[in-house]
């Protein structure tokens, strides 16, 4: 037999009696038991609430609900939840004074809405705890000092031994950046129109012509001997002089010029697209892809059970990613070092979009750096909680309807695309300010507005210019040798 003090201070002090759905039998007499059940959210706080009574005679008779759905409603109660930085566009908060000097918290992110319509629903108070490391998050809902940590992480199963998850919110959001392939100038513009077959055909017909030509004039017993220049004329569209007397001469000057006319007009439309849509090489997509490539790969030290999980992984070509890595000390020093051509970075996805907004974007809106498409992990997204949390249940229902409607991505592009445009109009203030400058890449040669009208560059027309040195060192030594030649004979 208990104290009623007692029973709830017992039950106070125990998750399992106090949060799950469990009572306490105290025998006041041999003839009566008292059946105790506690709640931890109601109008007026925590309170232990007499549940049902036995006795002998009568049995059992519940004076209330034996077991209340004690988190279908938490009645205004904190709720502390525990969130890393930088955390955009996931959930970030950031403190304002109020015009009475109060300091309130305020929050963005997909994750915070999320979060406040969470609260709305089940009626509790988010009280958060930051970090600026994730896994002291983690450790903050295993043991139990956070109810909740609403930011999506990978479920992995070094996490998952000391946390539990809600509801899968996104796949995996690890992925990688790298610095676009830069194309390299190329002569080959004035070669890519034809397929090689194609090139073989133009050039055996240039020697076909001039021998077909001279033997219909052999056989009208008419010499000429202009039939090749005159063929190159008809194919380069050229004057073509005194035509030819005889009649079979001349229906095969037709089909010739003819055959001329569309090779010309379908070389010149397939020119000028090669001449002006750049052939870039090829970039990896995937972790194994980029495997075969050797780049190293980099970690910021706030996710080191990346690397580990890469280093485990039964994949031959995750763990030579694993392998075929560093560490370094922020997101942010990750992105720099791969900016400095040191590595491919691996971080959240939408959390590297926005870097690159901010500090990689060059004036015109493009970017040198491209985040790959596939999932560096085959896994799903989460948000962590308590192991066995009875309130699991409730919130895994809001999150369903809030994945099932759609709601979480179009918060997270409006998330992002606002995140955006407060860079691009910080970036114009700077711009108008004589001292401003921007993070962005200002000089970038590889990247074009998509309503901007560009020039041809010198690597578009690299091909003819190559074309015409050589046969300008060809005339050089032709010219020389001329020279050579009628010099020795002078002698």
């Amino acid at each position: 037999m208990f104290d009623r003090s007692l029973i709830y201070d017992f039950m106070e002090k125990h998750w399992t009696l106090s949060m799950m759905n469990a009572v306490v039998l105290n025998v006041e007499q041999l003839s009566r038991c008292v059946v105790y059940q506690y709640l931890p959210y109601t109008p007026i706080g925590p309170q232990m609430v007499e549940a049902a009574v036995w006795t002998p005679e009568r049995g059992i008779v519940t004076t209330s609900n034996l077991f209340f759905l004690k988190f279908n409603n938490f009645h205004g109660a904190d709720f502390p939840v525990t969130n890393a930085i930088p955390g955009m566009p996931l959930i970030d908060l950031k403190q304002r004074r109020t015009p009475d000097g109060k300091i309130i918290t305020e929050g963005v992110g997909r994750e915070y809405i999320m979060l406040m319509e969470i609260a709305k629903s089940l009626n509790f108070t988010p009280s958060f705890k930051t970090t600026h490391i994730l896994s002291e998050s983690v450790m903050n809902v295993a043991q139990g000092i956070a109810m909740l940590m609403p930011q999506r992480l990978e479920m992995l199963p070094q996490f998952l031994k000391v946390v539990d998850h809600t509801v899968a919110i996104d796949p995996a959001p690890l992925s990688f950046v790298l610095p676009k392939p830069k194309s390299k100038p190329q002569w080959q513009s004035l070669y890519h129109p034809f397929q090689p077959m194609m090139w073989v055909l133009v050039i055996s017909l240039n020697l076909i012509i001039p021998t077909a030509f001279i033997l219909i004039a052999y056989a009208g017993g008419h010499m000429e001997s202009e039939t090749g220049v005159r063929t190159v004329r008809v194919l380069l569209w050229q004057d073509q002089g005194r035509l030819p007397t005889l009649a079979p001469s001349r229906l095969l000057l037709l089909g010739w010029m003819i055959f001329a006319l569309l090779i010309g007009v379908s070389y010149r439309c397939k020119l000028t697209a090669f001449l002006t849509v750049r052939k870039f090489p090829e970039r990896p997509e995937t972790v194994q892809e980029l495997a075969k490539t050797g780049i190293p790969s980099i970690f910021p030290t706030s996710i080191p059970w990346i690397r580990d999980f890469f280093l485990t992984s039964q994949v031959a070509a995750t763990r030579e990613i694993g392998k075929n890595s560093f560490f370094v000390e922020s997101a942010a020093g990750g992105m720099a070092a791969m900016a400095a051509n040191k590595g491919a970075n691996f971080y959240e996805r939408n959390m590297i979009r926005l870097s690159l907004a901010e500090n990689y974007t060059n004036p015109d809106g493009t970017t040198d750096y491209y985040i790959a498409r596939g999932t560096a992990i085959p896994t799903y997204g989460a948000w962590f909680i308590p192991h066995d949390a009875p309130y699991k249940h409730n919130i895994d229902i809001i999150l369903f309807r809030m994945i099932e409607g759609g709601l979480k991505d179009f918060w997270m592009e409006r998330t992002i695309q606002n995140a955006e445009l407060e860079f691009r109009m910080k970036w114009k203030a700077q711009q108008h300010n004589p001292g401003g400058q921007t993070g962005g890449n200002n000089n970038s040669s590889e990247n074009v507005s998509p309503g901007q009208r560009q020039p041809f560059t010198l690597y578009q027309l690299q091909g003819p210019l190559w074309l015409l040195t050589f046969a300008l060192m060809v005339s050089i030594v032709c010219f020389l040798t001329e020279v050579i030649v009628d010099h020795v004979k002078d002698k």
